[in-house]
């Protein structure tokens, strides 16, 4: 196929961008929209599918962007495709200016709740679906009947979806992304509780240290990371603890307890909303945990799009309400 490890006739040795100019008036600026599903796909295919062109028509968009700039922009090393360094240094300047166009073009149409079809893209695990995206979900079939989510579990390359606009808004712990040039906002508080099943007759009203120490453990993981939720949340006896199921769903922890003398360290809010259906009692640690403080985080390229900020506000409200529950009380 012809992708990024076609030969070109480029030179090797572009251009130092100080020397190079071009006039905007001889420019496609559809071909930074290409520019831009390329950095995210990195194949020709993937970032035609994207923008809806053929194969051969993103191939002679790449042919004109590398004639554009004077690079290749990307090449194969390897079997794997790698942006070259000006590529690297054209991403985001591509991002801002397509990002200016679109905020620009919704402000001039407006941005009206009840009438928007817009698609928001969301990063947040399934404890996080739970207890937050799902009444946001009932607020928004309110105030905003025809807007959608689409909704994603995060990974480790959520921080280059949030930079390359893949995902617009990530929900996780506080300070996942600090430093990396992201805008946050706290949003609630999530304690941790101890969950057994209702029938479960070794642990009574509360649950010792050494119950906690000698009972099997359902826990979450999730990959590629090797350490589980016990290794985050517990500390330097999490290694002492007899974990005898990984599972990678917060939800499933719940569920993978019944008819078993089993235990699971779960957020507090999701365990509460699962305690009926799960068959759970929830019990509070008999070691010290830190709360969990969630964040929402976003590119600061959507600063001035309306309906992200308007989006925004309506999570804070939804998480605002979360935060005057009292759940421990409410759980246990």
């Amino acid at each position: 196929m012809p992708e990024f490890g076609a030969s070109s006739a480029l030179d090797p040795h572009p251009v130092a961008c100080e020397t190079w100019r071009v006039k905007l008036s001889e420019v496609d600026l559809n071909l930074l929209v290409i520019f831009d599903a390329i950095v995210k796909e990195r194949t020709v295919t993937g970032a035609g599918r994207s923008v809806g062109l053929s194969q051969p028509a993103a191939s002679a968009a790449l042919r004109r962007l590398r004639d554009l700039f004077g690079d290749p922009l990307i090449e194969r090393v390897g079997a794997r495709s790698r942006l070259t360094p000006l590529a690297i240094a054209l991403t985001e300047p591509v991002q801002q200016i397509l990002a200016s166009i679109e905020t620009t073009l919704n402000h001039r149409l407006g941005f009206d709740p009840l009438t928007s079809r817009r698609m928001f893209r969301i990063a947040a695990a399934d404890d996080v679906s739970s207890v937050l995206v799902q009444p946001l979900l009932e607020r928004l079939s309110e105030i905003a009947p025809h807007v959608s989510l689409q909704v994603s579990r995060p990974d480790p390359d959520t921080g280059e979806r949030l930079a390359t606009r893949q995902v617009e808004l990530s929900i996780e712990p506080d300070g996942r992304y600090r430093n990396r040039g992201f805008l946050s906002e706290k949003l609630y508080r999530d304690p941790w509780v101890v969950a057994v099943w209702a029938g479960n007759r070794t642990v009574g009203a509360r649950i010792t240290r050494e119950q906690f120490m000698e009972l099997g453990h359902v826990t979450v993981s999730m990959r590629p990371y090797a350490f589980t939720l016990v290794d985050r949340v517990v500390g330097g006896i999490s290694q002492k603890l007899n974990v005898q199921v990984v599972t990678d769903s917060f939800t499933g922890l719940a569920m993978l307890l019944r008819g078993t003398q089993r235990i699971a360290v779960m957020p507090a809010r999701l365990a509460a909303k699962l305690k009926p259906a799960a068959e759970i009692r929830l019990l509070a640690p008999p070691v010290p945990l830190t709360d969990v403080m969630l964040s929402m985080s976003w590119p600061s390229l959507f600063i001035r799009d309306e309906a992200h900020a308007w989006l925004r506000g309506v999570i804070s409200d939804v998480s605002k309400e979360l935060e005057t529950v009292d759940v421990l009380a409410e759980a246990m």
